[in-house]
């Protein structure tokens, strides 16, 4: 699908330029809906970008600026969500792996210590010491 900011613009040398659904009505591409007749219209759309020259360009698109609407490369936004916990999930396991099996901890991937529960490196617990032996 086109971006709608350049819908109407002959750019020669952007990748939509070569898109099959150049000079298709756009509303094919973003039923109401997901079932019953919006299925149907998606299929229709799908026959369009199965024989495109920019697919993967396009779902590369969609995938980095997030459309949640439509189809884009040949697919749905519920296909474009699937597609996207996937690579999330191979993303983690990749940086699960270089971290060498160690546990993370939240979504910044922070390696935490696997030792007993309450248990603080020294620095950390010296640290503390010193601050509970201060009078207030």
């Amino acid at each position: 699908m086109i971006p709608s900011s350049e819908r109407g613009r002959r750019n020669t040398d952007a990748w939509w330029s070569a898109a099959a659904c150049a000079d298709e009505d756009p509303d094919l591409f973003f039923p109401i809906g997901t079932r019953g007749p919006a299925r149907a219209q998606f299929e229709e759309a799908r026959v369009i970008c199965l024989s495109c020259p920019v697919r993967t360009r396009c779902l590369e698109y969609a995938m980095k600026t997030g459309a949640e609407f439509g189809m884009w490369g040949g697919t749905t936004p519920d296909e474009r969500k699937r597609i996207g916990r996937r690579a999330e999930a191979s993303r983690t396991r990749a940086i699960r792996q270089r971290l060498g099996g160690q546990r993370l901890a939240g979504t910044a991937f922070t390696p935490v210590s696997d030792g007993p529960r309450g248990t603080l490196p020294a620095k950390e617990r010296d640290s503390r010491d010193r601050a509970r032996s201060r009078p207030i």
